[in-house]
């Protein structure tokens, strides 16, 4: 699934833009939405797999190339093989603040922290007496950099790395019904994490702004 999360995030991030220079008072309106639908016959049955995300995004100038925003996520993953399901309903909200500079005509570095809570549930349910849900929260602050070209004054093509610094805190349950009984457990964990590597996930958009 990590896959599909991928392609999302390298889907286009809708905006409009006046002018070239993101001034004060512009509106940022974007997100990224991604779906698959496949279905492949096993030895077991037939394989089928849905998947589909949403993450709209909002924001405004509070001064001249510097955007501050909130941002929203939704993604759902079903899996079914013969008696067999895996399903994952996950989501994010969070809120972000991006700085541009002008490097040259048409050419901005920007780097963008955001802060953003999360959660997601994992239901596997192999057989009709056996049954795991795993639950997850948690919180994250990241750091994103990347360089945006004005193609025109109101298209901007853009690539980052994202998160390349990152902090967060989780918390993970584990529910499983084997059939004889209930087996639970709970897990936390802190993470703090570097990510510039040739291995580091690379985005690429389009984003136009509507301007004051």
């Amino acid at each position: 699934m990590s896959k599909c999360y991928t392609l999302a995030i390298i889907a286009c991030i809708l905006s409009i833009a006046a002018q070239a220079q993101i001034t004060k008072g512009s509106v940022l309106l974007g997100g990224s939405i991604s779906f698959e639908n496949t279905n492949e016959e096993q030895r077991l049955g037939i394989n089928e797999t849905r998947y589909f995300s949403i993450a709209p995004q909002v924001g405004i100038a509070i001064k001249d190339n510097l955007v501050a925003g909130v941002s929203f996520g939704y993604g759902g993953y079903r899996n079914t093989v013969s008696d067999a399901r895996q399903t994952l309903d996950a989501f994010d909200a969070g809120v972000f603040l991006r700085r541009y500079l002008e490097l040259g005509k048409s050419f901005y570095l920007f780097g963008e922290a955001a802060l953003a809570y999360s959660g997601s549930r994992q239901n596997s349910d192999e057989h009709s007496a056996n049954n795991t849900v795993i639950k997850t929260r948690g919180g994250e602050l990241s750091l994103t950099p990347g360089v945006a070209y004005a193609i025109n004054r109101k298209l901007h093509l853009e690539g980052a790395i994202n998160s390349v610094a990152s902090v967060g805190f989780n918390r993970q349950t584990r529910t499983a019904d084997t059939g004889t009984g209930i087996m639970f457990n709970q897990k936390d964990r802190f993470t703090a994490a570097t990510n510039v590597s040739a291995q580091s996930p690379l985005s690429l958009g389009i984003h136009l702004f509507f301007a004051r």
